[in-house]
Protein backbone atom coordinates (compact mmCIF):
# COMPACT_ATOMS: atom_id res chain seq x y z
CA UNK A 1 0.00 0.00 0.00
CA UNK A 2 2.98 3.01 0.77
CA UNK A 3 4.88 2.35 -2.53
CA UNK A 4 1.28 2.24 -4.39
CA UNK A 5 0.89 6.01 -2.45
CA UNK A 6 4.48 6.38 -3.33
CA UNK A 7 4.11 5.75 -7.11
CA UNK A 8 1.05 7.88 -7.07
CA UNK A 9 2.15 11.27 -5.27
CA UNK A 10 5.31 10.49 -7.80
CA UNK A 11 2.90 10.65 -10.49
CA UNK A 12 1.60 13.44 -9.66
CA UNK A 13 4.46 15.52 -10.11
CA UNK A 14 5.35 14.13 -13.17
CA UNK A 15 6.06 15.77 -15.86
CA UNK A 16 6.02 14.47 -19.59
CA UNK A 17 8.16 16.46 -22.23
CA UNK A 18 6.37 16.99 -25.21
CA UNK A 19 6.73 18.91 -28.89
CA UNK A 20 4.85 21.92 -27.38
CA UNK A 21 6.16 21.97 -24.38
CA UNK A 22 9.55 22.18 -26.45
CA UNK A 23 8.37 25.36 -27.60
CA UNK A 24 8.05 26.88 -24.07
CA UNK A 25 10.93 27.95 -22.07
CA UNK A 26 11.66 26.02 -18.98
CA UNK A 27 10.64 28.73 -16.86
CA UNK A 28 7.48 29.17 -19.29
CA UNK A 29 6.67 25.42 -18.62
CA UNK A 30 6.91 25.80 -14.84
CA UNK A 31 4.89 28.96 -14.66
CA UNK A 32 2.01 27.04 -17.16
CA UNK A 33 1.90 24.35 -14.51
CA UNK A 34 1.95 26.33 -11.63
CA UNK A 35 -0.92 28.55 -12.33
CA UNK A 36 -2.64 25.16 -13.13
CA UNK A 37 -1.94 23.95 -9.78
CA UNK A 38 -3.51 26.91 -8.30
CA UNK A 39 -6.44 26.81 -9.61
CA UNK A 40 -9.85 24.99 -8.22
CA UNK A 41 -9.89 22.47 -10.74
CA UNK A 42 -6.59 20.95 -9.63
CA UNK A 43 -7.98 21.39 -6.42
CA UNK A 44 -10.71 19.52 -6.80
CA UNK A 45 -9.08 17.12 -8.53
CA UNK A 46 -6.45 16.63 -6.12
CA UNK A 47 -9.18 16.23 -3.84
CA UNK A 48 -10.94 13.58 -5.28
CA UNK A 49 -7.58 11.75 -5.86
CA UNK A 50 -6.35 11.46 -2.31
CA UNK A 51 -9.85 11.40 -0.69
CA UNK A 52 -10.49 8.07 -3.37
CA UNK A 53 -6.80 6.55 -2.16
CA UNK A 54 -7.17 7.14 1.19
CA UNK A 55 -10.28 4.75 1.05
CA UNK A 56 -9.28 2.01 -1.14
CA UNK A 57 -9.54 -1.04 -0.17
CA UNK A 58 -7.00 -3.90 -1.19
CA UNK A 59 -8.88 -5.18 -4.59
CA UNK A 60 -9.42 -1.49 -5.78
CA UNK A 61 -7.42 0.18 -8.38
CA UNK A 62 -5.76 3.78 -6.94
CA UNK A 63 -6.47 6.50 -8.54
CA UNK A 64 -3.64 9.09 -9.89
CA UNK A 65 -3.56 13.00 -11.77
CA UNK A 66 -1.93 13.12 -15.13
CA UNK A 67 -0.49 16.66 -15.72
CA UNK A 68 1.02 17.09 -19.57
CA UNK A 69 1.38 19.99 -21.94
CA UNK A 70 -0.61 18.84 -25.13
CA UNK A 71 1.55 18.19 -28.40
CA UNK A 72 0.14 20.62 -31.37
CA UNK A 73 -0.11 18.81 -34.52
CA UNK A 74 1.26 20.47 -37.56
CA UNK A 75 -0.86 20.84 -39.95
CA UNK A 76 -3.47 22.51 -37.99
CA UNK A 77 -3.09 26.68 -37.87
CA UNK A 78 -2.78 27.49 -34.24
CA UNK A 79 -1.77 31.10 -32.38
CA UNK A 80 1.58 30.89 -31.80
CA UNK A 81 1.08 32.58 -27.87
CA UNK A 82 -1.65 29.88 -26.97
CA UNK A 83 -0.89 26.06 -25.41
CA UNK A 84 -3.01 24.05 -24.26
CA UNK A 85 -2.59 21.39 -21.05
CA UNK A 86 -4.37 18.69 -19.78
CA UNK A 87 -5.14 17.44 -16.35
CA UNK A 88 -6.77 14.04 -15.73
CA UNK A 89 -8.06 12.25 -12.87
CA UNK A 90 -7.31 8.68 -13.62
CA UNK A 91 -7.51 5.05 -12.75
CA UNK A 92 -3.93 3.88 -12.34
CA UNK A 93 -4.71 1.34 -15.40
CA UNK A 94 -5.22 4.86 -17.60
CA UNK A 95 -9.18 5.04 -17.92
CA UNK A 96 -10.00 8.72 -17.50
CA UNK A 97 -12.75 9.88 -14.46
CA UNK A 98 -12.20 13.38 -15.42
CA UNK A 99 -10.56 15.63 -17.43
CA UNK A 100 -9.59 19.46 -18.02
CA UNK A 101 -8.20 21.76 -20.64
CA UNK A 102 -5.87 24.52 -19.75
CA UNK A 103 -5.51 27.43 -22.68
CA UNK A 104 -1.91 29.28 -21.80
CA UNK A 105 -1.52 32.61 -22.91
CA UNK A 106 2.23 33.06 -23.27
CA UNK A 107 2.23 36.98 -23.69
CA UNK A 108 -0.05 37.56 -20.72
CA UNK A 109 1.32 34.38 -18.74
CA UNK A 110 -1.86 33.38 -17.39
CA UNK A 111 -4.10 30.93 -18.29
CA UNK A 112 -7.14 32.10 -20.42
CA UNK A 113 -9.26 29.35 -20.45
CA UNK A 114 -10.50 26.05 -18.74
CA UNK A 115 -12.44 23.29 -20.07
CA UNK A 116 -13.94 20.24 -18.62
CA UNK A 117 -14.58 16.85 -19.64
CA UNK A 118 -16.41 13.89 -17.88
CA UNK A 119 -14.98 10.46 -18.57
CA UNK A 120 -16.89 7.84 -20.47
CA UNK A 121 -16.19 5.89 -17.33
CA UNK A 122 -17.35 6.80 -13.23
CA UNK A 123 -16.25 5.88 -10.49
CA UNK A 124 -19.46 5.45 -7.40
Amino acid sequence: MTTKLLLIVSLLFLQFTSIAQKQLSDVETQNFFRLIRQTKEYATCKGRVDSANKAIRKDQVPQEIKLDIVTRQQNLPTDDNIFEAVLERRLAVGLALDTYFFQYDRHRKQIISTKYEKGRFQMN
